[in-house]
């Protein structure tokens, strides 16, 4: 728990929300679903592996998407990045 808490606290910029899903038998959609996501066209979804996944997920959380500021180093933004994928 204490890994998540330091990534809260490093990311102060529009909202962030953490979860994980234990139960396979929900679709990617309806999983997106729960974190307030529409999908309106399934064929958008794919999948990547988990150095793709790092890079997008570091990408995020090193600057505020809406004004293309930083948020955090990229360094931090590659360890906690490196942190949270690591909890699944």
């Amino acid at each position: 728990m204490m890994n998540l808490l330091k990534l809260i606290e490093k990311r102060k910029a529009g909202k962030l929300k953490i979860g994980f899903e234990h139960n396979w038998n929900y679709s990617i959609p309806e999983i997106l679903s729960t974190f307030g996501f529409k999908v309106i066209d399934e064929s958008s979804l794919f999948k990547v592996d988990a150095n793709v996944a790092q890079k997008i997920l570091k990408h995020l959380l090193w600057k505020n998407l809406a004004n293309r500021l930083e948020v955090m180093t990229k360094n931090e933004a590659e360890e906690l990045s490196s942190l949270f994928l690591s909890l699944s």
